[in-house]
């Protein structure tokens, strides 16, 4: 039997005080993050790097999962594996029954206790154990097997987009439509969904005809096979019984298959529209939670040569190295570290006093009428945070203030009690603000070369 090559890579990453640990086997890698996450989080969290929720599909990929856990002396991880979808039967991620899952349940398990209990945790000696998906574990993310190829492996690309780079990583071309696509698996509402594609530069997918829903279910069924229902981008919300999508269609132009034949309307200006696996729309309340589909048309992508990026909005300093992208949409801390993360960029950090010069100059110089309240807030949120464990400042990517190579704070700062996130006034100087309830602008920061691009492959 072919020798198996094993290589271990120690990833030390003190990223809000979290530990990471990567593991390569047979050309796949895993990593294992130690920070603990709710089960649908931790799916989220794999899934935005391109990434799966790891199960052990044999005895190798078990060894693996048990390894990483004793290096990183974890009791617990949760795995793809869940039945909140079907009805108390446990499946994979990719809707495979327990028996295609290496491994056996723990004594005594499942036992669903308090009825709770639809999400799947892997014990440090390897057995199974189900347990509150609300709960929160550590968790392994894994390579797709396929992860960087297309759906289609006899696509056909106009000669002037092949061999091109042309978007993010983490979404697929499909041909039909000339358009990049990327699955979302943890369930939102309608107006949050459709929000999320936006930050990342999409827009919520509809489907605009029959070919088109059977690519993208196609697509499904190989990466997210479990998907029963999901939303979409046409719903009631300008006018009560108007189906419009969200590029302001009605729905008579695009595709129109009810499962009823025709949509209930019982929801007024509250209706929101889901496809089914089986081709088919339906109509459901707005503020109920459905997985998603973000996409991007190729013709609309608009790409920054200095930046190397799919966004045209980042600027390019040469004496930072990085790009840099003024946002003038008001959000707390927590929202702009959010909100950069979609644009597979970071909430920017400051190394140097050239580089809060150059932050200073973009602050003052964006125009800023436009925006409903803009001088409410006199600071720009930036990438770092108090570490309560550390007891000090520290930026998103695990430095202090002082080595990271910026500490300038205004004057009387630190002072706030409960204000534990960062921002810059506009004069360049640092103070401490209330992580949830300032609404401020915030930059955004990509260091040149960053992979977040994939390339069209014929």
């Amino acid at each position: 039997m072919k020798r198996s090559v094993y290589l271990l890579i120690f990833m030390f990453v003190s990223c809000y005080g979290r530990d990471t640990l990567s593991y390569t086997y047979n050309n796949t890698k895993y990593k294992i993050y130690s920070r603990h996450l709710q089960w649908s989080a931790a799916l989220e969290s794999c899934a935005s790097k391109g990434l799966e929720l790891f199960y052990p599909k044999n005895q190798n990929e078990l060894n693996v999962a048990k390894k990483l856990m004793k290096e990183m002396e974890l009791k617990y991880i949760f795995v793809g594996i869940t039945s909140e979808n079907f009805n108390g039967v446990f499946t994979t991620i990719y809707g495979k029954n327990m028996s295609d899952v290496y491994g056996k349940w723990g004594t005594g398990e499942p036992n669903n206790a308090g009825g709770q209990e639809e999400c799947v945790v892997l014990r440090a000696d390897g057995t199974y154990n189900d347990d509150n998906c609300s709960h929160v574990f550590p968790y392994i993310c894994k390579e797709h097997e396929s992860q960087f190829d297309v759906v289609n492996s006899d696509i056909s690309v106009p000669a002037s987009k092949s061999k091109e780079i042309f978007f993010r990583n983490d979404y697929k071309y499909l041909k039909h439509k000339d358009s990049f696509y990327k699955a979302h698996p943890v369930p939102m509402q309608w107006e949050s969904a459709r929000r999320k594609c936006i930050m990342e530069g999409a827009s919520l997918f509809y489907p605009e005809d029959e070919d088109e829903v059977h690519e993208v279910t196609r697509y499904l069924n190989q990466t997210q096979p479990w998907f029963q229902y999901m939303f979409v981008g046409i719903s009631t919300r300008l006018a009560s019984g108007l189906y419009m999508t969200v590029d302001g269609e009605p729905i008579r132009n695009v595709f129109n298959e009810w499962y009823r034949k025709v949509p209930s309307g019982a929801n007024g200006r509250n209706s929101c529209v889901t496809l089914s696996r089986e081709g088919f729309l339906n109509d459901i309340k707005c503020s109920e939670e459905r997985p998603f589909v973000c996409k991007k048309k190729a013709s609309s992508i608009e790409w920054s040569k200095d930046c190397d990026v799919p966004y045209k909005d980042y600027i390019y300093n040469a004496d930072t190295g990085s790009c840099y992208k003024f946002h003038l949409q008001r959000l707390n801390w927590r929202e702009a570290v959010e909100a950069c993360d979609d644009e597979q960029a970071k909430l920017a950090i400051i190394n140097t006093v050239e580089e809060a010069n150059y932050l200073v100059n973009i602050s003052n110089n964006t125009p800023k009428d436009m925006v409903r309240g803009w001088y409410l807030c006199p600071y720009v949120h930036l990438g770092y945070n108090y570490d309560a464990t550390e007891n000090d400042w520290r930026t998103i990517t695990g430095e202090s203030l002082q080595k990271a190579g910026y500490s300038v704070w205004d004057d009387y700062q630190v002072d706030g009690e409960g204000e534990r996130c960062g921002a810059m006034l506009y004069n360049g100087r640092l103070n401490d603000v209330n992580c949830e309830n300032l609404k401020c602008f915030f930059v955004c920061e990509i260091e040149k070369g960053h992979n977040m691009t994939a390339y069209i492959r014929r």
